[in-house]
């Protein structure tokens, strides 16, 4: 597995603690209590970003906005949690 693989799982791990999860389009997705539904994805081989549809319907048909982006070099894993968990609860 890769580092950047390894990460996504780590983040989906911890927000699997937190928010009810749901495979939409074979793919991972959690629902925010608001109903927002969000999806960690890798946009390219060092870099994720939070995928973020109004609703769980839109995410089926892949209506969604990437949020910011995070670089794995410039993070530990726990520290891009955090930042993740912070740029979610904005949408919230």
């Amino acid at each position: 597995m890769t580092k950047t693989r390894e990460s996504v799982e780590y983040i989906e791990n911890r927000l699997r603690k937190i928010y009810e999860e749901r495979k939409i389009n074979n793919e991972d997705w959690f629902i925010l209590p608001n109903q927002v539904a969000i999806h960690i994805d890798i946009i390219e081989k060092k870099r994720l970003v939070i995928e973020f549809a109004d609703n769980e319907e839109k995410a089926k048909t892949h209506m969604a906005d990437d949020g910011q982006s995070y670089y794995l070099d410039d993070y530990t894993l726990e520290e891009m949690f955090n930042e993740m968990i912070k740029e979610i609860e904005n949408e919230i």
